[in-house]
Formats: structure tokens, sequence, C-alpha cells
């Protein structure tokens, strides 16, 4: 039966990633790295399409 939901519900599939969650832990540590790299990553990406778009302009 469980089969039946994921293909009607895709967004189920979230739910698989719950059960690692009970884990406080091990899973503590985890985020902030992630969190981190894809905060860094976002910087990055800003910074770098602001100062494209300065020089476009500039130019």
């Amino acid at each position: 039966m469980s089969h039946i939901p994921n293909k009607v519900m895709p967004h189920a599939a979230p739910h698989a990633a719950e059960p690692a969650a009970p884990a406080p832990a091990e899973q503590p540590h985890v985020p902030p790295a992630s969190w981190l790299t894809l905060a860094g990553g976002a910087a990055a990406a800003v910074a770098l399409g602001a100062v494209g778009t300065h020089l476009m302009r500039r130019r």
C-alpha cells in the first residue's frame, strides 16, 4: 500500500528523510556545514552578479 501513495503523492518522498532527524546527537554538527556552503555559494553568486552588472552598467 505504501508504494501507491508514493506514486500518487510525489511529495511523500521527503518523509523518508524525516527518520534521520530523530538522531539529534549526530545531526547538529552536520547542517551548519551545509548551511555555510549554501550561504557562501549564494553570497558568492550574488556578489559576482552584482559586480558583473555593475561593470556592465559602467561600460
